[in-house]
């Protein structure tokens, strides 16, 4: 909690897919949507309400938002996280700032092969006499 040295984790969404593509795809759209709601562009109306974060801040404590952006649009990050995942390795990405960190995870789970159904019974059309 702010100014107590405490920790609090929230988490800001969860998505579920047997397909290694869709869940680092969504988790990069995460990504972006988590460092627009930080760092929204100029053209958003509500931007006004917002102040500056003075440059000799992002210096100190980096800038979470364009490393959010930075990551979810580098093509060898991704090329490596699928690898990473490939090997049943997760990924596990940080991001901080003055505000706070920011981190992404995609870990894979094993998928066991489904059991094959016993078979049924075979079931014969009866013939109406």
């Amino acid at each position: 909690m702010y100014g107590t040295g405490e920790v609090a984790g929230t988490i800001l969404g969860t998505f579920s897919t047997p397909y290694l593509g869709r869940a680092l795809r969504w988790t990069r759209t995460q990504a972006v949507r988590i460092a627009d709601r930080l760092d929204p562009a100029p053209d958003v109306p509500w931007r006004q309400a917002l102040c500056p974060v003075p440059p000799a801040i992002n210096a100190e404590h980096g800038d979470a938002p364009t490393a959010l952006r930075n990551w979810a649009g580098d093509d060898a990050i991704r090329q490596a996280a699928y690898r990473r995942l490939r090997d049943g390795q997760p990924v596990i990405s940080t991001f901080g700032d003055h505000t706070g960190r920011y981190t992404l995870i995609v870990w894979p789970v094993p998928v066991r092969p489904a059991s094959p159904l016993p078979a049924a019974p075979l079931i014969r059309a009866g013939r109406s006499r």
